[in-house]
């Protein structure tokens, strides 16, 4: 019999972190995060967000408005953001500091349940902090957080993940108000962003993939016949709202050459983020972290495939059906905005941190998922400090932007603007 493994300082002190989550998550995001505190407006959608926060006495107003206008452009109906910055401006406070703050707190709240959804899947609660810490310093994810508009998917993530466990809980036999709060937390996911829509689909694979036990047909039907209910509710409201504006609700629709090229740079981001650009656009993504991220993509799914593991299965299907929104409903070639990669980068948690394929090395060499995750997430965060700088004003962001993109017609109209509202006619020019 192999002597048990004496505890190493190393050993006690990953020990302290994965007992504390919540208080692990938050030292992470703060220090990630926390210089955004003094930083101001990009000039990209943020000060329309903001006005139309400001401008509606009464937060009912909020479910009647277009979020952001475009001229003779797109009907985007997620007034719960807009709420999100009323509820700051009235409640709290007019100073932009707070605005960062909700930011990082809905960030911190996104990455709590994060952890909750890779819990109720079974997943132990060692890599569920592990994958959430990767999650809460993913540098593509850094428009999440630093930019006040980027707060959107963030904030569908603090409201979809509680929907998916709680709908998962009630269907395993749990109680009613587990129901209640998916119900609930799906309502508010559907008034941030329209991507909760694809919510009862990700349901419907993982009964089919994940269920443990039996699922009775009446709770079933139950949850579908109260998802139609809501659903039907939502449309309505989405469709007085657009009427009363005088909005007609377009949809954009991307060819196949575009969908795939946005996939592929999503890939790539999402295992190696480099490249990243407050604006970015496909052609001036370089091709090696694409293909390096596909090819590792596709490496981790052969090996699902290879050993059945159906968590990693469902993780990869996850990542690509709510990718899905961010690359086959969109202008063209257009910028591929990373902070879209909230809700897919769940997928890959699943996959990583929930599959059986690694069990052999981690089992000859107990202490190298802790430092791997440990380099990982120094790594993260030594990426995330310069890049998030880019964020700390219009000038920085469309600098950067410029820098990165230097024939972009409106990266260099914006940067332009900004020189121009400065008085900087020379520049402007």
């Amino acid at each position: 019999m192999n002597a048990q493994r004496r505890q190493t300082p190393f050993d006690a002190a990953i020990a302290v972190f994965i007992g504390h989550p919540s208080a692990s998550l938050l030292l992470l995001v703060l220090l990630a995060y926390g210089p955004t505190l003094a930083y101001g407006l990009t000039g990209f959608d943020d000060w329309h967000l903001l006005a139309n926060a400001r401008g509606a006495a009464n937060p009912g107003l909020l479910f009647m408005k277009n979020t952001i206008v475009f001229p003779g452009g797109l009907f985007y109906y997620r007034p719960m953001m807009l709420l999100s910055f009323w509820a700051t401006e009235w409640a709290i406070s007019h100073q932009l500091w707070c605005h960062h703050a909700i930011n990082i707190i809905i960030h911190y709240g996104a990455c709590l349940g994060l952890f909750w959804l890779l819990t109720a899947l079974g997943i132990s609660a060692g890599r569920s902090l592990a994958a959430a810490a990767l999650v809460a310093v993913h540098p593509a994810l850094t428009l999440a957080v630093a930019s006040l508009p980027g707060r959107n998917d963030s904030l569908l993530a603090l409201f979809l993940f509680p929907a998916f466990v709680a709908a998962w809980r009630f269907l395993e036999g749990r109680r009613w108000p587990w129901l209640l709060l998916a119900l609930a937390a799906w309502l508010a996911a559907l008034l941030t962003k329209e991507t909760a829509l694809l919510l009862p689909m990700a349901l419907a694979l993982a009964l089919l993939l994940l269920a443990r036990r039996r699922i009775t047909a009446r709770r079933a039907a139950l949850l579908a016949a109260c998802y139609g209910l809501i659903l039907t509710g939502y449309w309505l409201l989405r469709q007085a709202a657009a009427a009363a504006q005088g909005e007609a609700l377009a949809a954009q629709r991307a060819t196949l050459p575009s969908t795939v090229c946005q996939l592929l740079t999503y890939c790539g981001k999402a295992f190696f983020p480099w490249d990243l650009s407050p604006f970015p656009m496909v052609q001036d993504t370089r091709i090696w972290p694409v293909m390096a991220g596909l090819a590792v993509g596709v490496f981790l799914l052969a090996l699902a495939l290879r050993d059945r593991d159906r968590l990693a299965l469902y993780g990869t299907a996850w990542f690509m059906l709510f990718l899905l929104p961010a690359v086959a409903f969109t202008n063209g070639f257009g910028a591929c905005y990373e902070h879209r990669l909230y809700i897919p980068m769940a997928g890959l948690c699943m996959a990583l941190a929930g599959g059986n394929t690694h069990q052999p090395v981690f089992a000859r060499m107990p202490a190298l998922p802790a430092l791997a995750v440990i380099l990982l997430v120094a790594a993260g965060m030594a990426r995330l400090a310069p890049y998030s700088r880019a964020y700390r004003s219009d000038r920085s962001f469309w600098e950067y932007s410029a820098g990165q993109h230097p024939y972009a017609a409106e990266v260099q109209y914006n940067l332009g603007m900004v020189y121009l509202g400065r008085g900087d006619d020379r520049r402007a020019a």
